[in-house]
């Protein structure tokens, strides 16, 4: 079992059941950059603005992930105002230029009859098999949106 995950670029059992969290330092095999995982939904991470799956990039040990780009008061998870929740949802907050962007693309590509809500005052975000959004208008109404970013998929749920 040890050569096998070695072959395949595992340095142990543990390391090939582990997914990677957001927030670890990990290198992209292909092009040994260094990069800190935005995003992760067990199987695949965010790295810059791009995802990869995990057998894509290699973790770096936990002692350097520490150190590396922490700053006094920062959280590990690289999210200070976004607390994660283990299956839940995050709580509500005002939209980030990346949230946007995700409404843009809704009303752009999917269905631009709801340009006509105008731009979200709040969302929600959950990893689900991809992200799943929470866009709370002015009238109150609520959109729901799944995205897969490495499928390019996005599609509105309920609206």
């Amino acid at each position: 079992l040890k050569q096998w995950l070695q072959r395949f670029g595992f340095a142990s059992f543990h390391a090939a059941a582990m997914a990677i969290d957001v927030g670890a330092e990990v290198v992209i095999k292909a092009t040994q950059t260094a990069g800190v995982a935005k995003l992760s939904n067990g199987h695949a991470c965010k790295v810059g603005d791009r995802w990869y799956h995990m057998d894509e990039l290699e973790v770096k040990p936990r002692k350097e992930a520490c150190t590396a780009q922490m700053k006094p008061g920062a959280s590990p998870s690289g999210y200070p105002d976004r607390p994660m929740k283990a299956g839940g949802a995050t709580d509500a907050r005002a939209p980030s230029p990346e949230d946007l962007e995700v409404w843009k693309r809704v009303i752009s590509e999917v269905n631009k009859d709801l340009a006509a809500k105008g731009p979200p005052m709040e969302v929600k975000s959950q990893v689900v098999a991809g992200i799943k959004y929470f866009f709370t208008f002015k009238d109150g109404s609520t959109v729901t949106v799944v995205t897969v970013p490495w499928m390019d998929k996005v599609e509105v749920i309920s609206s």
